[in-house]
Protein backbone atom coordinates (compact mmCIF):
# COMPACT_ATOMS: atom_id res chain seq x y z
CA UNK A 1 0.00 0.00 0.00
CA UNK A 2 1.43 3.33 -1.13
CA UNK A 3 0.03 5.46 1.66
CA UNK A 4 1.61 3.64 4.65
CA UNK A 5 3.87 5.62 6.31
CA UNK A 6 7.36 4.46 7.33
CA UNK A 7 6.99 6.32 10.71
CA UNK A 8 4.98 8.66 12.60
CA UNK A 9 5.73 11.73 15.04
CA UNK A 10 2.92 11.09 17.82
CA UNK A 11 1.85 13.02 21.05
CA UNK A 12 1.76 10.45 23.80
CA UNK A 13 -2.03 11.28 25.37
CA UNK A 14 -1.23 10.22 29.13
CA UNK A 15 1.94 12.93 29.56
CA UNK A 16 2.30 14.76 26.56
CA UNK A 17 5.91 13.19 25.38
CA UNK A 18 6.44 13.43 21.59
CA UNK A 19 7.30 10.56 20.40
CA UNK A 20 8.54 8.80 17.02
CA UNK A 21 7.31 5.89 16.13
CA UNK A 22 8.86 3.65 13.19
CA UNK A 23 7.23 1.71 11.22
CA UNK A 24 9.49 -0.81 9.39
CA UNK A 25 7.14 -3.55 8.88
CA UNK A 26 4.88 -1.01 7.05
CA UNK A 27 1.56 -2.49 9.12
CA UNK A 28 -1.62 0.51 8.72
CA UNK A 29 -1.50 0.36 12.86
CA UNK A 30 0.09 -1.01 16.15
CA UNK A 31 0.34 -0.28 19.44
CA UNK A 32 3.43 1.46 21.19
CA UNK A 33 4.34 2.06 25.05
CA UNK A 34 5.09 5.25 25.82
CA UNK A 35 8.47 5.11 27.73
CA UNK A 36 8.16 7.85 29.95
CA UNK A 37 4.43 6.90 31.55
CA UNK A 38 3.76 3.65 29.97
CA UNK A 39 0.53 4.43 28.32
CA UNK A 40 -0.59 2.22 25.54
CA UNK A 41 -1.14 3.86 22.56
CA UNK A 42 -2.72 3.02 18.93
CA UNK A 43 -0.81 4.32 15.84
CA UNK A 44 -2.14 4.69 12.41
CA UNK A 45 -0.05 5.21 9.64
CA UNK A 46 -2.26 5.29 7.02
CA UNK A 47 -1.43 8.43 5.30
CA UNK A 48 -4.05 10.99 5.79
CA UNK A 49 -3.64 12.77 1.96
CA UNK A 50 -3.95 9.72 0.39
CA UNK A 51 -6.58 7.61 2.82
CA UNK A 52 -10.11 6.99 1.16
CA UNK A 53 -12.87 9.58 2.05
CA UNK A 54 -14.76 7.66 4.58
CA UNK A 55 -12.28 6.28 6.33
CA UNK A 56 -11.54 8.46 9.55
CA UNK A 57 -12.19 8.68 13.27
CA UNK A 58 -11.84 11.57 15.53
CA UNK A 59 -8.88 11.50 18.65
CA UNK A 60 -11.38 12.90 21.50
CA UNK A 61 -7.90 14.21 23.61
CA UNK A 62 -5.95 16.07 20.55
CA UNK A 63 -8.91 16.51 18.27
CA UNK A 64 -6.50 15.14 15.25
CA UNK A 65 -8.33 13.13 12.39
CA UNK A 66 -6.82 9.19 12.33
CA UNK A 67 -8.08 7.79 8.92
CA UNK A 68 -8.01 3.84 8.23
CA UNK A 69 -10.56 1.49 7.51
CA UNK A 70 -11.73 -1.25 10.09
CA UNK A 71 -12.65 1.38 13.26
CA UNK A 72 -16.03 0.31 13.80
CA UNK A 73 -18.33 1.82 16.92
CA UNK A 74 -20.02 -1.10 17.62
CA UNK A 75 -19.61 -4.51 19.68
CA UNK A 76 -19.79 -6.58 16.49
CA UNK A 77 -18.47 -10.20 16.85
CA UNK A 78 -15.19 -10.98 15.82
CA UNK A 79 -14.48 -14.08 13.80
CA UNK A 80 -11.31 -16.08 12.09
CA UNK A 81 -12.87 -17.94 9.36
CA UNK A 82 -10.90 -21.41 8.02
CA UNK A 83 -12.19 -23.94 5.44
CA UNK A 84 -15.72 -22.47 5.67
CA UNK A 85 -15.45 -22.68 9.24
CA UNK A 86 -15.91 -19.67 12.19
CA UNK A 87 -13.77 -19.52 15.42
CA UNK A 88 -15.33 -16.56 17.20
CA UNK A 89 -13.24 -14.28 18.91
CA UNK A 90 -15.25 -14.27 22.32
CA UNK A 91 -12.71 -13.46 24.74
CA UNK A 92 -11.08 -9.91 25.50
CA UNK A 93 -7.27 -11.66 24.81
CA UNK A 94 -7.54 -14.92 23.21
CA UNK A 95 -4.49 -17.29 21.91
CA UNK A 96 -5.00 -18.75 18.73
CA UNK A 97 -3.05 -22.01 17.75
CA UNK A 98 -3.54 -25.32 15.82
CA UNK A 99 -6.32 -28.05 17.14
CA UNK A 100 -4.18 -30.71 19.25
CA UNK A 101 -5.10 -32.89 22.46
CA UNK A 102 -2.33 -30.78 24.54
CA UNK A 103 -4.10 -27.35 23.08
CA UNK A 104 -4.76 -24.87 25.87
CA UNK A 105 -5.43 -22.36 23.28
CA UNK A 106 -9.00 -20.36 23.45
CA UNK A 107 -9.36 -20.74 19.47
CA UNK A 108 -7.95 -23.82 18.00
CA UNK A 109 -8.05 -24.00 14.29
CA UNK A 110 -8.76 -27.68 12.81
CA UNK A 111 -5.62 -28.18 10.68
CA UNK A 112 -3.23 -30.60 9.83
CA UNK A 113 -0.40 -27.99 9.48
CA UNK A 114 2.45 -29.08 12.33
CA UNK A 115 4.31 -25.56 11.31
CA UNK A 116 1.08 -23.59 13.13
CA UNK A 117 2.02 -24.11 16.89
CA UNK A 118 -0.94 -25.13 19.06
CA UNK A 119 -0.20 -21.89 21.00
CA UNK A 120 0.99 -19.15 18.09
CA UNK A 121 -0.60 -16.23 18.61
CA UNK A 122 -2.88 -13.62 20.39
CA UNK A 123 -5.84 -11.47 19.50
CA UNK A 124 -6.45 -9.11 21.92
CA UNK A 125 -9.85 -6.74 21.68
CA UNK A 126 -9.49 -2.58 22.99
CA UNK A 127 -11.02 -0.01 22.86
CA UNK A 128 -9.05 2.83 21.04
CA UNK A 129 -8.68 6.57 21.78
CA UNK A 130 -11.92 7.57 19.71
CA UNK A 131 -14.36 4.56 21.85
CA UNK A 132 -14.22 1.95 18.78
CA UNK A 133 -13.48 -2.03 18.89
CA UNK A 134 -9.84 -2.58 18.10
CA UNK A 135 -8.35 -6.22 17.18
CA UNK A 136 -4.82 -6.75 17.39
CA UNK A 137 -2.59 -9.33 16.70
CA UNK A 138 0.48 -10.63 17.82
CA UNK A 139 3.04 -13.66 18.35
CA UNK A 140 2.95 -16.16 21.12
CA UNK A 141 4.61 -19.18 20.07
CA UNK A 142 5.05 -18.41 16.40
CA UNK A 143 8.60 -20.63 15.56
CA UNK A 144 7.56 -20.88 12.06
CA UNK A 145 6.35 -17.49 11.08
CA UNK A 146 3.05 -14.69 11.65
CA UNK A 147 2.11 -12.48 9.15
CA UNK A 148 -0.87 -10.25 8.34
CA UNK A 149 -1.48 -9.84 4.78
CA UNK A 150 1.93 -11.12 3.81
CA UNK A 151 3.65 -8.60 6.09
CA UNK A 152 5.80 -10.38 8.65
CA UNK A 153 5.15 -9.64 12.40
CA UNK A 154 8.09 -9.39 13.90
CA UNK A 155 8.40 -10.06 18.18
CA UNK A 156 7.56 -7.78 20.30
CA UNK A 157 4.59 -5.84 17.69
CA UNK A 158 0.98 -5.64 18.06
CA UNK A 159 -0.77 -5.31 14.50
CA UNK A 160 -4.24 -4.00 14.13
CA UNK A 161 -6.56 -6.24 12.58
CA UNK A 162 -8.75 -5.16 9.74
CA UNK A 163 -11.67 -6.70 8.25
CA UNK A 164 -10.52 -9.05 5.60
CA UNK A 165 -6.70 -9.32 6.85
CA UNK A 166 -5.26 -12.83 5.81
CA UNK A 167 -3.14 -14.14 8.84
CA UNK A 168 -0.82 -16.58 8.07
CA UNK A 169 0.47 -19.20 11.01
CA UNK A 170 2.99 -21.88 9.55
CA UNK A 171 1.50 -22.39 6.59
CA UNK A 172 -2.42 -22.22 7.59
CA UNK A 173 -4.06 -18.76 6.21
CA UNK A 174 -7.00 -17.70 8.17
CA UNK A 175 -9.30 -14.74 7.45
CA UNK A 176 -10.16 -11.63 10.21
CA UNK A 177 -13.46 -10.81 9.99
CA UNK A 178 -15.35 -8.31 11.99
Amino acid sequence: MSNILSEKIIKCTGCGQGLKVPNSALVVAKTVKCPKCGTSLLVNFVDSQTAEPGQQAKDENSNETVYGSGLTNDNSTAWLEFEGMKYYINNPVSVVGRRAGTSTADIQIDTTDMYMGRHHAVITKKTDFSGNTVYTLKRKDAKNGLSVNNIPVAEQEETVLLSGAAIRMGHTVVVFNQ
